[in-house]
């Protein structure tokens, strides 16, 4: 007696589980998961400080802050928690236009994670609040067609089990004579 479909359905699940598990693996871990100002956020009022969050234990920050005329403005991170880096600035935002932020952290599990962003200092504009980045949804197509692709493969693996165990009952009972 021959068990090779069974064994054939649970390699194919096995191998449908590493393929998810892969696909679900692949999103960024550690980042920016917050920031005020955010990015691409016009904001104006009084702006001396930057808050940065992230979703990973932050044991050390560099940032720096470059004006619209392209001048790096005197900034100093420090870590206010885990995951939160206030960087202050050596002077208020006076320079109308687009700033850019690059930021890199080093992570409790040794990961480093560079980053960069923008946002418009507009002083008509109202005072910043946090922004959330959009998450990167990784890729969620892929996912659904590992999920088909298995669903199919398991559905025919699973019609050749019972079409070979019909054929072997039907070989296994005795044939009566008239």
């Amino acid at each position: 007696m021959r068990v090779r479909g069974p064994k054939l359905l649970g390699a194919v699940g096995v191998a449908l589980i590493v393929l998810l598990a892969g696909a679900c693996g692949g999103e960024e871990q550690g980042g920016l998961e917050g920031a005020s100002p955010g990015p691409d956020a016009r904001v104006g009022g009084e702006i001396d400080q930057l808050i940065l969050l992230y979703d990973n234990i932050v044991v050390d920050a560099d940032v720096s802050v470059v004006d619209p005329d392209g001048t790096e403005l005197s900034a100093v991170a420090r870590l206010d928690s885990d995951i939160r880096v206030i960087v202050e600035l050596g002077e208020e935002l006076n320079t109308p236009g687009v700033h850019f932020v690059q930021h890199a952290v080093d992570a409790v599990d040794g990961d480093r994670e560079e980053g960069s962003y923008s946002f418009t200092f507009d002083p008509s504009a109202p005072a910043p609040g946090l922004v959330f980045p959009p998450e990167d949804d990784g890729s969620p197509w892929l996912l659904w067609i590992v999920a088909v692709a298995g669903v199919l493969v398991i559905a025919v693996l699973g019609w050749q089990l019972l079409q070979s165990m019909a054929k072997a009952r039907a070989r296994s009972t005795p044939k009566q004579q008239r």
